[in-house]
């Protein structure tokens, strides 16, 4: 139930929330929308229209992010503080409705036979989902003090440090599933190069510091994530 409870809550608040809504979500309205948007997803990938468990989790969600929109802010501690919360709100959820997912139609669906590969899918999905997304938002954040003493984005792309940092994560995330860590010192060895010209070229040390630790906390983030991810997918495919 937590797996896929953390899955519906995964795709509504990172897949399916686009920037226009995230704008608006200090309005009741759309608020309620992220919520039901939420719900939904929750609904599909537990396999059930159960009447408390639902109706729970799009008011907790709710409850949650109104909290986070007024008082809790947009920063790093805030960010966590509100992504710990929804954590212990599906916790408390599966505690109470332990075999909602048995009694929906997933499991008469895809079979005994079919629910480990389900359930391993899910946990795929879960750390794709955190390693890329969840991260993102959280290196943005961690770093934000940094970026606005170097002055913002600089001359780069837009969007291409973000960019970039998605591409990592990603080779990151498969090298470690596939077990193939010196493919992650390759990985590193070649950013490395490719950024040395240019941090040489600026001869400014706080870029430099900048892009050190962003691809640090990038690098463990990733790393954690797929280590969990990998362990998880173990379970559930040996049974």
């Amino acid at each position: 139930m937590l797996t896929l409870l953390l899955a519906g809550h995964l795709a509504g608040d990172f897949l399916l929330q686009p920037d226009r809504l995230v704008r608006r979500k200090r309005e009741l309205p759309f608020l309620a929308l992220h919520a039901a948007i939420v719900t939904v997803a929750t609904a599909l990938f537990c396999g059930t229209v159960h009447p408390l468990l639902l109706p729970a989790v799009g008011l907790l969600h709710l409850l949650i992010d109104l909290v986070k929109s007024r008082g809790l802010g947009n920063g790093l501690r805030g960010f966590l503080l509100d992504q710990g919360l929804h954590l212990l709100s599906l916790l408390a959820l599966a505690y109470l409705f332990p075999s909602a997912f048995a009694e929906g139609f997933w499991p008469r669906l895809v079979g005994p036979e079919g629910l480990p590969a389900y359930l391993a899918a899910a946990t795929l999905l879960n750390g794709l989902v955190l390693s890329l997304f969840f991260g993102a938002l959280l290196v943005e954040k961690a770093t934000a003090s940094f970026t606005a003493e170097l002055g913002g984005q600089g001359k780069g792309l837009p969007q291409g440090g973000r960019t970039i940092g998605l591409l990592e994560r990603f080779l990151v995330f498969v090298f470690t599933l596939l077990g193939e860590f010196a493919a992650i010192g390759f990985l590193l060895t070649a950013k490395s190069i490719l950024r040395f010209g240019e941090i040489r070229d600026s001869e400014d040390r706080k870029a430099t510091e900048y892009i050190i630790i962003g691809t640090f906390l990038s690098l463990a983030w990733s790393l954690t994530s797929a280590l969990a991810t990998r362990e998880l997918w173990r379970f559930w495919v040996s049974g």
